[in-house]
């Protein structure tokens, strides 16, 4: 031990503050009074030439660091010192291990925040080539007089070759990623490790690893035993967060998130509800005082997550809502029903909607079909013929009155027969499709008859119905006629089609052919160059090229 008064450097040793496997931690002070952090090596490493000298490199990469969340590395004796020590800035607070048993764990959404913050830390750390390595509670200080987060021992941390032995006084066990206990090399994943494990740790109240053995706890981390999952023991744990935490803490490291990116994008896609744009103010507000930041930091979560899932539910979006709305009822607590009572409410304006739409849409068909009814039946009215005049005499044979008598129309047949089915049209209006054996009753008089079907030419013919008297008519339907268009200089070549030479001065323009099936011949002298057979569906132009 170091006694109190003892001069490293220019640092004055006040008190011990902790032990530790490789180091002692003591408070100090400068010649102006202002505290810091004195790490002594333990005996056995103070002997330790190798020891030393990695020390001293760490501090090398690390003096220059500037980042207001990492405590500030500010002096490393030399090799030869009679005392081996290193001094760093003094961070004034409490570690994040006696703040969760202080408070209790965390909610996880606010337990996001924490990690975004540390996250922005270690991305800054890795900028400069450093992997941590060391992230554990207890290099994680909240100073609550000044709302920040701040990150210890950065670049001092060293696990030890010989774990094995110091196990019993290792703390943070846990946070060590499978390829620190086996002494591999680490990288950033290593670190997104120990913030996996950070994050349930905050949300669940505890470590992973709950064996009284910690040489067990080494060998399970070793052996690539995989954490339990979180949710169990998290406070109203979301899937998503759940997620998060276990492909941090993926035992192989090609499992788990490549980069800081991914990591980050999955974190705002957790707080997509939370205005992350205040987030060192949000950070500083749940540091300075936990209990109210996090009651007013849930209530808010709770009125996002309804408003949004009300949004979706009203807009008929339920499989989408449900997740937002049971979201606000379990952050709302069992004495709060307004979600209950707002999916209640809609459904319940939901059936009187759908029954007045229901009840509409019955009354506007029938109207509807009134109204068609009454149309059909002044459509089919014919203007009646002038009524009779009967003139009858008086006994004087003088004449007396005219007897007015309504003309009646009379009526003839249509016996329609077509040779493929065609859509029917009388007098312009649709009498739909027909093919044979089809009789229509028709005013007497002259009447317009038209035939359309697909690939046809239409059919259009005046027709005379006699009263009382059937008119027999059979239509033949005439196929669209083909066009064979040729393409290229046809000048040395003859073509044929179904046997029959076409004249060379033909070729300018489209030919016509008949719908059907076609051979098609194209000779150079006696020589056959290109014979084909095609069937030629009505209506189209079809191409032949000549090369």
């Amino acid at each position: 031990m170091i006694a109190p008064g003892t001069k490293i450097g220019n640092y004055k040793v006040l008190k011990r503050l902790h032990r530790g496997v490789n180091f002692d931690l003591y408070e100090g002070e400068t010649v102006r009074g202002a505290r810091v952090a004195i790490k002594v090596p333990v005996p056995k490493l103070a002997k330790e030439y190798e020891f030393l000298r990695k020390m001293q490199q760490n501090f090398q990469r690390v003096r220059h660091l500037d980042h207001p969340n990492v405590a500030r590395v500010l002096f490393c004796t030399p090799l030869d010192a009679p005392q081996p020590a290193i001094v760093s800035e003094f961070v004034p607070g409490v570690d994040f291990r006696k703040f969760l048993e202080e408070h209790g764990k965390l909610f996880p959404e606010v337990a996001l925040l924490l990690a975004l913050k540390i996250l922005g830390i270690l991305r800054y750390l890795h900028a400069q080539e450093l992997v941590f390595g060391g992230l554990k509670p207890e290099n994680l200080i909240l100073d609550s007089e000044q709302g920040e987060v701040r990150l210890t021992d950065v670049g001092i941390s060293i696990v030890p070759d010989d774990l094995i032995d110091h196990v019993s006084r290792y703390r943070g066990l846990s946070y060590l990623a499978p390829e620190q206990v086996r002494l591999e090399a680490r990288d950033r994943r290593t670190d997104l490790y120990a913030l996996g494990i950070l994050l349930y740790h905050a949300t669940t109240g505890h470590e992973p690893f709950l064996e009284k053995e910690r040489l067990k706890i080494l060998r399970m981390i070793s052996a690539n035993e995989r954490i339990p999952p979180p949710r169990g023991d998290a406070i109203k744990m979301t899937e998503g967060v759940n997620r998060i935490i276990l492909k941090l803490c993926m035992p192989a490291k090609e499992e788990r998130y490549e980069g800081f990116d991914e990591v980050e994008r999955d974190i705002r896609d957790a707080l997509a509800l939370v205005d992350l744009k205040q987030l060192n103010e949000e950070v500083r507000a749940f540091v300075r005082d936990p209990r109210n930041f996090t009651a007013a930091f849930v209530q808010k979560l709770a009125d996002a997550n309804f408003a949004r899932g009300k949004q979706l539910y009203l807009a008929r979006q339920r499989q989408e809502a449900r997740p937002f709305l049971d979201r606000a009822r379990e952050l709302d607590g069992s004495g709060n029903r307004r979600v209950d009572a707002f999916i209640e409410a809609a459904d319940r304006r939901r059936k009187i909607f759908t029954v007045a739409v229901s009840a509409t849409i019955v009354v506007l068909a029938g109207a509807l079909f009134l109204l068609y009814f009454l149309f059909k039946r002044l459509e089919r009215t014919e203007v009646a013929p002038p009524p009779a005049r009967i003139e009858t005499k008086g006994e004087a044979g003088e004449p007396q009155e005219d007897i007015l008598l309504p003309a009646i129309p009379e009526n003839g047949e249509l016996n329609l027969s077509v040779d493929r089915e065609a859509e029917l049209f009388l007098d312009g209006r649709p009498f739909g499709k027909i093919v044979s054996g089809n009789v229509f009753s028709l005013l007497a008089g002259t009447h317009r008859l038209r035939l359309e079907c697909p690939g046809c030419v239409t059919h259009e013919a005046q027709i005379e119905i006699k009263p009382r008297e059937r008119l027999d008519l059979s239509v033949t339907m005439r196929l669209k006629p083909v066009s064979l268009r040729v393409e290229g200089d046809p000048s040395g070549y003859s073509i044929l089609i179904d046997g029959t030479p076409i004249a060379s001065d033909l070729l300018d323009e489209p030919i016509e052919l008949p719908a059907g099936r076609h051979l098609i011949e194209v000779k150079k002298g006696k020589r056959t160059i290109r014979r084909l057979e095609h069937d030629f569906e009505p209506g189209t132009t079809q191409t032949l090229k000549i090369r």
